[in-house]
C-alpha cells in the first residue's frame, strides 16, 4: 500500500460517508411530526450520527490527520444489526453488506446477505416482535483494518 492508495481510499471513504450521511438525513426528515414530537430523544440521536457521519467524511477529504481517527469511531457502531425479541440496535450509513441470520414466525432458521447503499437508525424498544437477527456488516471491518494496516506501513498516523 503507498500513499496514491491512501488517496483514493481516503475519497472513497469520506465520499462514502458523506453520501450515507446525506442519505440518512433525507429519510429522517420525512417523519410525522407528532411521531417526531414524540420520540424527540431518539430522533436527536439518529440525526446526529448522521450529520456525525457527514462530518467524518469532510474531515477526510479535506486531509485532516484526525479525519481517520474520527471515521473508526463513526465505524465500529455500524458493525452490528441485533434484534431480539423486541429489543435491537440498527445503524448503519452508506455500502453495507451483512451477514448473519435471521429466524421470525415466517421463516427458519437461515443465513442472510444483504448489499445495498443505504443509510438506517433504529432503536427497538419492546416491539412485538418474535425476530432474533444478528447481522455482521463486513464493510466497516474492511474499512477498519485498511485504516489500522495504513497506520502500521507508516502511510498514516491516527492521533
Amino acid at each position: 500500500m503507498n500513499h496514491t492508495f491512501e488517496k483514493f481510499f481516503r475519497y472513497i471513504i469520506g465520499g462514502n460517508q458523506i453520501i450515507g450521511g446525506l442519505i440518512g438525513l433525507f429519510f429522517a426528515s420525512n417523519i410525522d411530526f407528532n411521531q417526531f414530537l414524540s420520540h424527540f430523544f431518539l430522533y436527536l440521536i439518529i440525526i446526529g450520527l448522521f450529520v456525525f457521519s457527514i462530518y467524518c467524511g469532510l474531515y477526510l477529504l479535506i486531509n485532516k490527520t484526525n479525519g481517520y481517527k474520527l471515521t473508526l469511531i463513526n465505524q465500529y457502531p455500524q458493525l452490528a444489526k441485533i434484534i431480539l425479541l423486541g429489543y435491537g440496535y440498527e445503524y448503519y450509513t452508506g455500502l453495507i453488506f451483512f451477514v448473519g441470520f435471521t429466524d421470525t414466525p415466517k421463516f427458519n432458521l437461515f443465513t442472510q446477505i444483504e448489499a445495498a447503499f443505504r443509510s438506517q437508525a433504529y432503536l427497538f424498544m419492546n416491539s412485538k416482535s418474535d425476530e432474533i437477527s444478528i447481522m455482521v456488516n463486513i464493510i466497516p471491518i474492511i474499512i477498519v483494518a485498511i485504516i489500522f494496516r495504513l497506520e502500521k506501513k507508516e502511510i498514516i498516523k491516527i492521533k
